[in-house]
């Protein structure tokens, strides 16, 4: 990875930086990824009317109602069922 000397300040060298990122190849990981198995990054836990609801990122795969994932792993490595109930 190159190091590029540049200032916020005056802008000294930002364009050459831009360019260099304009020349990386497109990451596509996160397209046409509904075939994979889901993954999903829990960030924030809720609790709305006696339900969890549970924030964060989907890293591959889709989401849907009635799915039913495996949240884990607990201290011991094991993961438990869950059925998705809305989205």
């Amino acid at each position: 990875m190159p190091i590029f000397l540049l200032s916020n300040v005056t802008g000294q060298s930002i364009s050459l930086m831009v360019k260099f990122l304009n020349l990386l190849p497109s990451n596509n990981e996160h397209i046409n990824n509904s075939d994979m198995a889901t993954e999903f990054n829990i960030t924030t836990v809720y609790e709305l009317n006696g339900s969890k609801v549970l924030g964060g990122t989907v890293i591959k795969g889709i989401i849907k109602e009635k799915q039913i994932l495996q949240i884990g792993p607990d201290k011991q490595g094991s993961f438990y069922p869950i059925e998705i109930e809305e989205v």
